[in-house]
């Protein structure tokens, strides 16, 4: 039940041929045609919405190089690449008529951890740059701390919980939620932002400076365990906290999980 809306403009079916210009979607497997090249998959949506040659090739160049496709494997068949480079040539598809949104359904669950990591920092890069609107579906948690600005969490088909990810791992307002997190690696995905006191008076006596952005395994390894130490955390250069090790340590304790019977979430 309930409408979809696009701009404040609901969703119609007869609007569909609009709305495949202005969305571009990546699935789990790709979903290439296994008898066309790199090329023909990559440019496929701009060939049938009537783009010249001159112009596919033009875009097609600048969206290799945006997410690092090799130049001399566009014409080889999606058999002869690896699981990667076909999750990049669908992401140039997904990406060639410059959609608003893109919606990107489990894209990086086939993959191995190695790729997988290296995908994950692309999509990044990516959204750094081209700054889409982007869903992303994923039964991973660390990739969904990692990735997400805004993460919405789900059971049975029903929102628990949802807002910053951070926020949510520091307060979980739901058993399923507390649950949920308990076995993640915390200091991996927890960021000094979410930790620190938010303050412009720089500390007494600063350790160095570390960025809002760091996450507390990189600030652990740079103090080497010493819990006596405090940094001065900046953003864009200037100072936006303080950041006192034995309060990292605190947040490394989850929160105790819940006694109910929500284990069955992957």
């Amino acid at each position: 039940t309930g409408t979809v809306t696009l701009d404040g403009t609901p969703v119609e079916p007869s609007a569909a041929l609009e709305l495949r210009r202005r969305m571009g979607y990546v699935i789990q497997d790709g979903g290439l045609f296994p008898h066309c090249t790199a090329r023909q998959n990559a440019t496929v949506m701009a060939e049938y919405a009537g783009w010249d040659a001159a112009r596919r090739e033009e875009r097609l160049g600048e969206l290799a190089e945006l997410t690092k496709f090799p130049a001399d494997a566009l014409d080889r068949y999606p058999a002869e690449i690896s699981g990667g480079q076909r999750q990049r040539v669908s992401l140039m598809r997904a990406l060639f008529l410059d959609p608003e949104i893109l919606f990107l359904d489990e894209p990086l669950g086939a993959l191995d951890p190695l790729i997988r990591s290296d995908m994950q920092d692309l999509l990044l890069e990516l959204q750094e740059e081209l700054k889409k609107t982007v869903v992303f579906i994923t039964h991973d948690l660390d990739e969904a701390l990692k990735l997400a600005d805004h993460l919405v969490i789900l059971k049975d088909g029903h929102i628990v919980q949802q807002g910053e990810p951070q926020e949510i791992l520091m307060h979980p307002n739901d058993p399923y939620i507390t649950d949920f997190i308990s076995d993640i690696n915390r200091a991996r995905v927890l960021r000094v932002r979410s930790v620190m006191a938010k303050t412009t008076e720089p500390p007494a006596d600063s350790a160095g400076d570390i960025s809002d952005r760091d996450n507390l395994e990189s600030v652990i390894a740079r103090s080497d365990g010493d819990t006596d130490l405090v940094y001065r955390v900046v953003k864009k250069g200037n100072q936006v906290g303080v950041l006192e090790m034995k309060e990292l340590v605190k947040a490394l304790v989850p929160v105790d999980a819940s006694d109910g019977d929500n284990r069955s979430r992957y």
